[in-house]
């Protein structure tokens, strides 16, 4: 996948002072130092009511996923991370699950199954403009996907088959979606 940015978000149920420094700001601006690199890992919390789940951490690579993920994980031993990562939802960059065409894929963790409240991701430039299906697990069922624009929102099923596999007028057009059960 030359040139494509891979990025695998592992999101954890963490209390935003587990942030190393300036939690406060951290938390609210959902800011993070900007890394480079090819692969990236990106470790988020469970999102406070009504707010985008906070970026705890984040690590990239050039030369591989695998280096990104260590890295990422390293960090979030210092903040004390849920141990386990339960992959909550993936993202292909072409409809039907990349099944047709290979694309661009992510996979997102949390620190613990979905439930009602899920996670609320903003999603990376890179994939605002590509993100054509979603497929969920770990008991994420349902995205409500809103579009760049913060004009249009709708519940996506992201079972196998569902309507996850093709966004419709969301495809390519994410900005930002709250994953839950």
């Amino acid at each position: 996948m030359t040139g494509k940015r891979l990025l695998s978000v592992v999101a954890g149920a963490l209390a935003a002072s587990a942030i190393s420094s300036s939690p406060a700001v951290a938390a609210e601006q959902n800011i993070v130092p900007a890394e480079e690199g090819q692969f990236c890992a990106v470790l988020v919390g469970k999102a406070p009511a009504g707010r985008t789940s906070p970026v705890l951490s984040r690590a990239c690579s050039d030369t591989s996923m695998a280096q990104a993920e260590a890295e990422m994980r390293a960090r979030k031993a210092v903040i004390a991370a849920p141990a386990a990562d339960y992959p909550i939802a993936y993202w292909y960059e072409n409809i039907n699950y990349n099944r047709q065409s290979s694309g661009g894929f992510t996979t997102i963790y949390g620190g613990a199954p979905c439930d009602a409240a899920g996670y609320r991701l903003n999603v990376e430039s890179w994939w605002q403009g590509r993100l054509s299906s979603i497929l969920g697990g770990s008991s994420c069922d349902t995205a409500h996907i809103t579009n760049r624009a913060e004009n249009d929102a709708e519940d996506f099923s992201i079972l196998f088959g569902g309507e996850g596999a093709w966004l419709g007028r969301f495809s390519d057009n994410v900005g930002h979606m709250q994953v839950h059960a």
